[in-house]
């Protein structure tokens, strides 16, 4: 693609960005405007959500509540959460785009490796020890929740996860050679860290699974 069409390609682009923003806002302010039951909760600030999902509040109530301490018209708390609205579909509608229309491909990169469950739990073990987190004195709840946010795993309840049951029963060896295998695989990366401490734990995993092969 020469530099003329890269131009012409991004104006394109930008004029559909665009349109999808104001579609966007359009539909969301017909939505509070017209039909306020028929949101959609994802759509909207942290603070709604929190209101009506753990308080049970209506969406009216919340609205009103608005006008009320920011001395705001209704006009423009529709406006604010149309706008907000608008974004968090905007941000969909354009990642759908890219995927569609982006007409230049990526070179396929050298590193392909993506980390099995039991990898990416040793690697987040050892990351929080390096962060200074004790692992006998967290909740490993909350490091589950880390982890599967960041691995973007959907969940209903974290107790139930295998994330969760991972964390739990870390070094509950069922496979010495298997755990072997993956410690070895994560010490590659962390000790591009140079962290000593770190390498020194988990080195001290590796000699007790190496005697226990033996």
């Amino acid at each position: 693609m020469n530099k003329k069409n890269a131009i012409e390609t991004t104006l394109k682009h930008i004029d559909t960005f665009k349109e999808l923003s104001q579609r966007a806002y359009d539909q969301a302010s017909c939505v509070y405007i017209l039909n306020p039951t028929s949101y959609c909760i994802e759509e909207l600030p942290e603070c709604y959500q929190y209101g009506i999902i753990e308080d049970g509040c209506r969406l009216a109530f919340l609205m009103e509540m608005e006008v009320k301490l920011l001395g705001f018209s209704e006009d423009d708390v529709i406006k604010l959460l149309a706008h907000y609205s608008a974004t968090q579909k905007l941000l969909v509608d354009v990642d759908k785009f890219y995927r569609l229309k982006m007409d230049v491909e990526l070179p396929p990169s050298k590193h392909q490796h993506q980390f099995s469950r039991t990898q990416s739990v040793l690697m987040a073990h050892y990351i929080f020890e390096m962060a200074g987190i004790d692992r006998n004195q967290t909740d490993i709840t909350v490091c589950s929740e880390i982890l599967l946010c960041m691995l973007k795993i959907p969940y209903d309840k974290i107790a139930n996860t295998e994330i969760y049951e991972k964390m739990r029963k870390l070094f509950t060896i069922s496979s010495p050679k298997k755990m072997l295998e993956d410690l070895r695989l994560v010490r590659t990366y962390l000790v591009k860290l140079n962290n000593h401490k770190v390498l020194e734990s988990i080195d001290l995993q590796i000699e007790k699974l190496n005697k226990l092969n033996k």
